[in-house]
């Protein structure tokens, strides 16, 4: 090979080492990922969240899952599901191999990061009479609106051993759907998410659950939106500041 030549190769290869740091290695220095559902990552960076709800591959990836309110070890990987809608769905197993069969959404996190979860209890429930006083407090008149679900979930957010609850509703209208989620605390009620859609295509929210993802002691509250009943749940993520919730996260 002539001398031009090898000075030409090694100049190229140097340039695609270049364009590999600069575009895989150091966007992802420091980054630490939760992954949520069948497609949502939620990676932390330099202090900040960022929300990707790309229909990316992932292969074979340590982490630990949060499987039935205990942190078990595992792995995700991202495998093709026709139901889902997407080219990549993520599925977790633990240890042995087994597959990993979740209530609500998968919980997985990369184990470079440390993880606070607050246990909730899940209730479903058709009933109006179940959820009856938070019918009264929020002005919903069931002669005009129809419960397509109720989701009561209670937690100690606070260790003081007195309940905090939220409830996850969808609400069928004559011409609308509605669904909200608001959390019931020291007598007072706060909205965290709402949405109105379609009777056609309706807009389902769901606490999915409540984590520290950052380590600051101050939790998030995670919510799932529902849009296509098979497709894939979004994810938004919200805080408390005591007054109200704030939605946080970069989308990237």
């Amino acid at each position: 090979m002539k001398k031009k030549e090898k000075i030409l190769l090694i100049s190229v290869m140097c340039l695609v080492i270049i364009y590999i740091i600069v575009n895989v290695v150091l966007p992802n220095l420091n980054r630490k990922t939760i992954y949520i559902g069948l497609s949502t990552r939620i990676n932390i960076k330099n202090g900040h969240i960022y929300i990707s709800e790309k229909d990316e591959k992932v292969n074979k990836q340590k982490v630990k899952i949060y499987f039935n309110n205990e942190i078990i070890d595992g792995y995700v990987l991202t495998e093709e599901e026709s139901s889902s809608g997407l080219n990549n769905s993520l599925h977790a197993y633990n240890n042995d191999g087994e597959f990993l069969f979740f209530d609500s959404s998968l919980i997985a996190y990369t184990p470079d990061l440390k993880i606070k979860f607050i246990e909730i209890n899940k209730d479903y429930t058709e009933e109006a009479g179940r959820i009856s006083n938070f019918i009264k407090e929020d002005n919903i008149d069931l002669s005009k609106n129809e419960l397509d679900y109720a989701i009561i979930s209670s937690f100690d957010i606070d260790e003081d051993d007195e309940s905090e609850y939220i409830y996850s509703i969808g609400l069928n209208q004559e011409n609308s759907y509605e669904s909200e989620v608001v959390m019931f605390k020291d007598n007072e009620y706060y909205v965290i998410a709402h949405e109105k859609g379609t009777v056609d295509e309706p807009v389902k929210l769901e606490l999915v659950s409540i984590m520290d993802l950052d380590n600051d002691n101050d939790y998030e509250y995670i919510v799932s939106k529902s849009i296509d009943e098979y497709g894939s749940n979004k994810y938004e993520i919200y805080k408390f500041d005591g007054e109200d919730f704030i939605k946080i996260g970069i989308e990237e």
